[in-house]
């Protein structure tokens, strides 16, 4: 399929040679509602579907739209600043609790957070330090985290 070829970093197709973006637009071309395909397009700085370009940030919105229980593109589209989901509006923290509460051990959206000031997630406030802790416990070679929990 075009989006196994696109994860594999595109290839050939008929003689033609398509990248692994031409593959995830092709995707799309299929499926207009594959959020893999979106969220992958997004990561890769968007494109053009169907006549309309594409920014990473509506890319990651569009991926949401077709599966909100992604944690990786609630946590791009935290990266991107937050935006519009379902008609609702999210900051950039919003995103990434909402990548927390899908996976609780996502180090790198712990790691944002806690560059946020923390958040609440669960129920539970966390402090910016407390955030840098949850994300060493998931990655502990982060010398982001460690830094920033040492300043």
């Amino acid at each position: 399929s075009w989006y196994n070829l696109g994860v594999d970093g595109g290839g050939k197709v008929d003689g033609h040679s398509h990248s692994d973006k031409a593959c995830f637009v092709c995707a799309l071309h299929i499926n207009n509602d594959f959020a893999l395909a979106w969220k992958n397009l997004g990561t890769l700085g968007g494109g053009e579907v169907a006549g309309k370009r594409y920014t990473s940030k509506e890319c990651f919105q569009q991926a949401l739209e077709g599966d909100p229980t992604d944690a990786d593109s609630w946590y791009n589209l935290g990266v991107d600043g937050g935006g519009k989901v379902d008609g609702h509006s999210h900051s950039d923290k919003a995103c990434f609790v909402c990548a927390l509460h899908i996976n609780n051990d996502f180090a790198l959206a712990w790691k944002n957070l806690g560059t946020l000031g923390g958040g609440e997630v669960a129920g539970k406030r966390y402090t910016s330090k407390e955030c840098f802790q949850q994300a060493l416990e998931g990655d502990p070679t982060d010398a982001d985290s460690w830094y920033n929990l040492g300043v």
